[in-house]
């Protein structure tokens, strides 16, 4: 396949001077392959403006480089594409390049400090099992999945993502393309505070959101901060669509703070899930959790060697994406895995199938 230079400009409000076919997307500049547009993203180390020339002479048909970047290239000529955001630039090129696959797609994200692959292969797991599972897709630390099977062929190669939780835009809306011309039309995801940060998520809108937890101190190799840290993850609830949902932990004194203050600038649907009295088996008080008010409790806890069971209270109705509402109810669920946290994951799981 391949897509003029001029299209994918436009794409990220630039403009080429050339029109050329490009035929792929790199940011690397030692896998570029010939007719690729190569993206020179800013590092820590080194900027990739200064691989332009490698790139040119591995067959890069195009580059993509920051508008202030003054890339060396000794006589070669190379079309630009000058842009203030690479890093957001190459996120959206990526999704022109494919055809901007996430939009035929019901995208549900899944964010916070632990729990993101547990709670989205769950999520998956509760709609393969209903009417409407029908080829649901995963994209998380396990890879592109479809159906609970990883690298299926789905009318394509699943791509490689390389051990990434959310990999690199090109590799994202690679896999979403093949989901959605084998006719997946949901898919789950892992978002993850790097692909926050880096940008690689930029451009998606989530049809539903869930958050797991946050432990301030994970990753500050990388963000430095807890405040960045939490200030990243905080992105996430931006990217919801304007009325999507959000299913979200009410046990955690942290994402409910993060939640009422995004509450206070962009009001929506939120669905607070709380293990209720089985709060005191981690040391927690319910009532200052005010799990009370949560929507969504886990009643009848019972556990052992073999897993755990419980029943999800739906304690008032809660809002369907077809505009429709589930009801007040009590769903029973046997988990076959071991651990209170699971039982978290479970349950915010089955609220965001539900």
């Amino acid at each position: 396949m391949s897509v003029s230079l001029r299209t994918l400009a436009a794409a990220v409000g630039a403009s080429a001077d050339e029109e050329v076919p490009i035929t792929g997307i790199a940011h690397d500049s030692r896998r570029v392959r010939a007719g690729e547009l190569f993206v020179a993203l800013p590092g820590t180390v080194q900027d990739g403006a200064e691989f332009v020339q490698e790139a040119a002479r591995r067959g890069a048909a195009a580059a993509c480089i920051a508008r202030e970047a003054r890339p060396r290239l000794d006589g070669a000529r190379l079309p630009l594409i000058r842009v203030d955001n690479p890093r957001s630039a190459l996120a959206r090129l990526a999704a022109a390049f494919y055809g901007d696959p996430a939009k035929q797609l019901c995208l549900i994200g899944v964010s916070g400090t632990l729990g993101k692959t547990s709670t989205t292969l769950l999520v998956q797991a509760a709609l393969v099992a209903s009417a409407a599972g029908d080829g649901v897709g995963v994209v998380g630390s396990l890879g592109a999945r479809v159906s609970g099977r990883a690298r299926d062929r789905v009318g394509g190669a699943l791509p490689d993502l390389d051990g990434m939780t959310t990999p690199d835009a090109p590799a994202l809306h690679q896999a979403l393309r093949v989901m959605a011309d084998a006719g997946v039309r949901t898919v789950a995801m892992e978002v993850t505070s790097h692909a926050l940060a880096q940008h690689r998520v930029d451009g998606l809108t989530f049809a539903l959101g869930v958050l797991t937890n946050l432990v301030p101190d994970e990753h500050l190799d990388f963000h430095g901060t807890a405040e960045h840290y939490l200030a990243t993850k905080a992105r996430f609830l931006d990217q919801l669509a304007p009325d999507a949902p959000l299913v979200f932990n009410a046990d955690d004194r942290l994402v409910r703070r993060m939640v009422a203050s995004w509450l206070g600038r962009q009001p929506r649907p939120v669905i607070g899930v709380s293990l209720g009295e089985a709060a005191r088996v981690m040391d927690k008080d319910p009532d200052d959790l005010a799990a009370r008010d949560a929507a969504v409790a886990v009643e009848e806890l019972r556990w052992d060697a073999g897993g755990s069971s419980f029943v999800l209270a739906v304690k008032r109705q809660l809002p369907r994406l077809d505009g429709a509402v589930v009801p007040e109810v009590n769903v029973p669920i046997v988990l076959p895995v071991l651990g209170i946290q699971q039982v978290t994951n479970a349950a915010l799981a089955a609220a965001a199938a539900l």
